[in-house]
């Protein structure tokens, strides 16, 4: 008996301590469930509401507007279970729906739409209320809103029928945007960006765009940040266009379309092989205002038709900047250039001659600037004031000069006057002030030149200023020598009386007057020793039907396309070692025989025994008249003097031919007439000779065996 009570009170016990360590082991269960719940609400930010001492198996969601349209239904969770948040139903006109806030102002624990949420703590209440949260579309078109211009585009809010849209964007938005043609559309960006970071160009117009107040930035490594097609005109004002990749290329690119850019608009590239600005050939770009810069590369290439700056008579350096580190400019065609400056470390135009129109009264000046400390060739238009040289009575290469107000005037001009020596640049035609280099340019003004009066003829130990001064003073039927003293260049007449020799003593008788030939001569004349020059429409010399010309050891260069001496009827003789060429072409005036370096007209008669004559151009000689190469001499031939070159003929007669010494050459054929005399017990040995890359058909005279 007291051994089953012993037994009894043992299982009791034990029966006790199995049951507190059961409670225990639950105790210390939920302990571990709650922290962990706890510490999984607090890692995923999802905790809602505040402990509170009794629990609910579940709780409601209540959706509210805030200020938008449409219904939603209450949304039941349950405690301690991850639920996503129903899809939103809500919708605010030119709005965008950015999620859930427990506050109606924003300031509370906020939650993306559809996201999901735990409920691990026990709120004050059974409700949950989550407050639509809007932020505005950034693009509007017509009172309509838009994520992106694209959207309105998609949304037919920008037609394609050439009707005016003004898109206005109003938030940064990342697009590529296509303007279609028959789009006419103004986009103004109040301050903002477009962006986009992949290979297509954030803008490609091919219809009517405005765009103006932003910045358009891409970091492509394919195509331009702009690009104009052929069918596009583009405006862009006060815009920012930034290619900010290396790999990049044009922050702008005018594909053979219509573009301008004006008032402060801004590009720029750090292409190493891409300007920021490029214009094709077809396309049609003007510049009046803004900065172009490239980093690394020309700052604009130019194939087209391009005007930089406006043209008003107000000439402003800084209205356009163009700057790149090898050209400012890399123009293939010429272009206009009124306003602003081009510069880079190279030049600032790769090719200065393609600058075409400039402001009036304005020049362009290209000048070494350093700029942060780099050396740039800057060119700009620069008010200038116009300087006259006044050659009075002489010649001068530069009659007039543009120079920059303030400026010096810089290396002088030199004229040349016949018979006189230049004496300087005076301030007045008589008197006034010598002007030097360092003369300082205030406004527009003349200069003159002053003389110092040279002789240029001397007859018997008198002389004159010329050699028609000369001649003026000599009697009639008096034979008289003119000599030389000094180069010469004027025209002078020889009239029938007149019996003279000019002695040139080596210097240079020229006349480039396309009026005028050199020597006109109705009497007696001989030439001699020195050159004659003339590229005038007249032959160098004209030898009348009264006139006698003997022509000795003298040197004829007529480069117009007239002749060297025309002897129109009268009686020549060219002796000695003489020189005649010409590059006469065509046919005389009313005549059928063509022109040449030595022309006999009518019953004019020729006699040449010594020196060379070439006809570049066509045959060397024709001959109306009579015509003797060479002296008869008993059997004594000479086969090369005088020699006669043409480059078709080197003779083409329609009249007599005496051969008696001399060869005569033609590419063509040596003589194109027939030859009336020839030396006694000779004939005439045809042959072929080639000079330089030309062959030449050749006749000379040889003694029969």
């Amino acid at each position: 008996m007291s051994r089953i009570n012993n037994n009894k009170r043992k299982n009791t016990i034990k029966y006790f301590i199995y049951v507190f360590i059961l409670l225990c082991v639950a105790f210390i269960s939920n302990m571990i469930m709650a922290t962990s719940m706890r510490y999984q609400s607090s890692v995923s930010g999802e905790v809602v509401g505040f402990a509170k001492e009794n629990r609910s198996t579940s709780y409601k969601v209540v959706f509210h507007a805030n200020g938008g349209t449409g219904s939603m239904g209450d949304q039941t969770i349950k405690y301690g279970i991850s639920t996503k948040l129903n899809d939103n139903l809500f919708s605010k006109s030119g709005y965008i729906f950015y999620g859930w806030n427990t506050e109606e102002d924003g300031s509370g624990t906020s939650y993306d739409d559809e996201s999901n949420i735990t409920i691990s703590d026990i709120l004050d209440d059974n409700t949950i209320d989550l407050y639509a949260k809007w932020g505005q579309k950034p693009v509007e078109v017509n009172g309509v809103f838009f994520d992106t211009i694209t959207a309105a585009i998609s949304a037919n809010a920008i037609q394609a029928d050439d009707t005016e849209t003004v898109v206005n964007v109003l938030g940064n938005i990342n697009d590529n945007v296509t303007i279609v043609e028959h789009m006419n559309v103004i986009i103004d960006l109040h301050g903002n960006t477009i962006k986009n970071a992949d290979i297509n160009a954030i803008i490609t117009n091919k219809g009517l765009l405005y765009v103006k107040n932003g910045t358009i930035e891409s970091s492509s490594k394919n195509n331009g940040t702009i690009n104009n097609e052929s069918s596009g005109n583009i405006t862009l004002d006060s815009t920012r266009v930034l290619m900010t990749a290396n790999g990049g290329k044009q922050a702008f690119y005018n594909n053979k379309g219509i573009a301008e850019i004006k008032n402060d608009s801004f590009f720029s590239t750090v292409s190493t092989i891409r300007s920021a600005v490029q214009n094709v050939s077809g396309g049609t770009l003007t510049v009046t205002g803004g900065t172009i810069i490239s980093y690394n590369y020309n700052g604009l290439t130019n194939a087209g038709t391009m005007t930089i700056g406006t043209k008003n008579n107000n000439v402003d350096r800084n209205t356009v900047i163009i700057k790149g580190t090898t050209y400012g400019i890399s123009s293939s065609t010429k272009f206009d250039f009124y306003d602003g400056s081009a510069m880079g470390t190279t030049d600032a135009v790769s090719d200065r001659g393609k600058v075409r129109y400039k402001e009036d009264g304005h020049e362009l000046v290209y000048k070494d600037e350093v700029i942060d400390g780099t050396d740039y060739i800057v060119a700009y238009l620069y008010a200038s004031a116009s300087v006259t040289f006044d050659p009075t009575g002489g010649v001068v290469n530069e009659p007039v000069r543009g120079v920059e107000k303030g400026d010096k005037i810089g290396v002088l001009p030199v004229p040349e006057k016949s018979g006189h020596i230049f004496d300087g640049w005076y301030t007045s035609e008589e008197g006034g002030t010598q002007i030097t280099e360092d003369t300082v340019i205030t406004d527009s003004i003349t200069f003159y030149a002053h003389w110092i009066k040279k002789n240029i003829a001397s007859v018997n130990g008198v002389v004159y200023p010329s050699i028609q001064s000369a001649l003026n003073n000599i009697p009639d039927n008096t034979k008289t020598t003119i000599t030389l003293i000094d180069n010469t260049q004027e025209y002078i007449n020889v009239l029938e009386k007149k019996d003279i020799i000019i002695d040139l003593n080596g210097y240079d008788f020229s006349n480039f007057d396309s009026s005028h030939t050199l020597i006109k001569n109705y009497g007696t004349i001989e030439v001699k020793n020195g050159t004659m020059n003339t590229n005038a429409g007249s032959a160098a010399i004209d030898n009348e039907i009264t006139g006698k010309l003997k022509v000795i050891n003298l040197t004829i260069h007529a480069t117009g396309q007239k002749q060297a001496i025309y002897n129109n009827g009268g009686h020549l003789l060219i002796t000695g070692n003489s020189y005649l060429y010409s590059e006469a072409t065509g046919i005389r005036e009313n005549e059928n025989l063509e022109r040449a370096t030595v022309q006999n007209i009518g019953s004019g008669t020729i006699v040449i025994t010594g020196g060379t004559i070439v006809g570049k151009n066509q045959q060397a000689i024709s001959n109306e008249g009579s015509l003797t190469i060479g002296t008869k001499n008993d059997g004594n031939i000479d086969t090369s003097v005088p020699e006669i070159i043409g480059n078709t003929y080197g003779i083409v007669s329609l009249g007599t031919i005496n051969f008696y010494d001399g060869v005569i050459k033609g590419i063509t054929g040596s003589i194109n007439g027939t030859v009336d005399d020839i030396e006694t017990n000779t004939q005439i040995k045809d042959g072929i000779e080639v000079i330089g890359v030309k062959t030449y058909y050749t006749a000379q005279l040889e003694i029969i065996p």
